[in-house]
C-alpha cells in the first residue's frame, strides 16, 4: 500500500525514460526531455541566424525625462519592444534599409512604434500610444553580388510618449 512518503513525491516529479539501449533520459515534471531540445540553446541570444559577419556598433543614448526629440520611426505590426530586450531585424525593401544605413552611418536611436495595430492607415493614429527607443548594438549590410537584405540587432532602451509624428521622405 502506498503511503505517500517522500520517495514517491521524488518519483511523480522526475521519471527515468529508457531512449535507446545504453541511454537514459530524465523527464521534469512538465515533459520536456533533454533529447526534445534538438536546436542550440544559446542561438536565439546571440541571432546567429542572421549570419556571422555582423559589424558590432555597440552605443547607448539615454534622453533626460520630459525631453522632445526627433527619431527616426520604424513600425512593424505584431511587435512591441521593451526596454532591455534584443530585437533581430530584416530590412524589408530599400526604404527600410536606407534608414538602416542612416541610422548606423548618424549613429542614431531609432523609436520603435507600437505594433498593436493591423494596418497602420494614419501616424495620427498612434499619437497618445508609447514606443521604445532603440540603439542599433550590430548590423550587416549584402555584399553587392548578394542578393540578401540587410540585417541588424536591436536593443531596446527607453518609454516614451509619442506626440507628434510627421513623414520624412528623404
Amino acid at each position: 500500500m502506498w503511503d505517500g512518503g517522500s520517495d514517491a513525491v521524488e518519483n511523480v516529479s522526475r521519471v527515468l525514460l529508457g531512449v535507446g539501449e545504453n541511454e537514459s533520459t530524465v523527464v521534469d515534471s512538465e515533459g520536456i526531455c533533454e533529447s526534445d531540445i534538438n536546436f542550440d540553446r544559446a542561438l536565439p541570444g546571440l541571432h546567429k541566424y542572421l549570419g556571422d559577419d555582423f559589424v558590432e556598433v555597440g552605443g547607448r543614448t539615454i534622453f533626460e525625462p520630459g525631453t522632445e526629440t526627433r527619431m527616426f520611426a520604424f513600425y512593424r505590426s505584431g511587435v512591441i519592444l521593451v526596454p532591455g530586450q534584443s530585437l533581430p531585424l530584416i530590412a524589408y525593401g530599400p526604404y527600410e534599409s536606407k534608414l538602416l544605413r542612416r541610422v548606423n552611418r548618424e549613429k542614431l536611436p531609432l523609436i520603435f512604434l507600437p505594433g498593436c495595430l493591423d494596418h497602420l492607415s494614419a501616424l495620427d493614429d498612434l499619437i497618445g500610444f508609447v514606443g521604445t527607443s532603440a540603439d542599433l548594438m550590430a548590423i550587416r549590410f549584402p555584399d553587392d553580388e548578394e542578393d540578401h537584405t540587410t540585417h541588424a540587432i536591436f536593443v531596446g532602451r527607453q518609454r516614451f510618449l509619442i506626440k507628434k509624428m510627421t513623414r520624412d521622405e528623404s
